[in-house]
């Protein structure tokens, strides 16, 4: 089921061949997609910079809450060059002391709910 696009005020409407555009680049994207569901234990590796990928539409419960952890990966002898108008993105994520450890949680962390108090009636 697709989902009308709302473009914010303050972006101009498109031209016919920036809609055509975008038209051949979702009936491609459509034609080669391939569905992958995931499952608890489940691990995703993808290279933003070589794929389009999309998420369907994802509530979390009592039941059951997904956890995802971005890590910003990079190999400087077998890493394809940076677009220029990438490089400063990329220079602000990897410019970072090298000597300090990211850690990043494997189980999410509680939803905490500090308590309400309350004076008076």
């Amino acid at each position: 089921m697709d989902v009308p696009f709302r473009r914010a005020h303050n972006i101009p409407d498109l031209t016919e061949a920036q809609d055509e555009a975008l038209n051949i680049v979702l009936s491609t994207a459509r034609k080669f997609q391939l569905r992958v569901d995931s499952r608890p234990g489940d691990l995703r590796f993808m290279n933003n910079f070589s794929i389009l990928h999309a998420r369907q539409a994802y509530k979390d419960d009592w039941r059951c809450r997904r956890h995802l952890v971005r890590l910003y990966l990079r190999n400087d002898e077998y890493g394809w060059d940076i677009p220029p108008d990438l490089q400063s993105t990329w220079d602000s994520v990897y410019a970072a002391d090298p000597s300090v450890d990211e850690i990043y949680p494997i189980e999410p962390t509680p939803i905490i709910s500090p308590p309400i108090y309350r004076f008076g009636n």
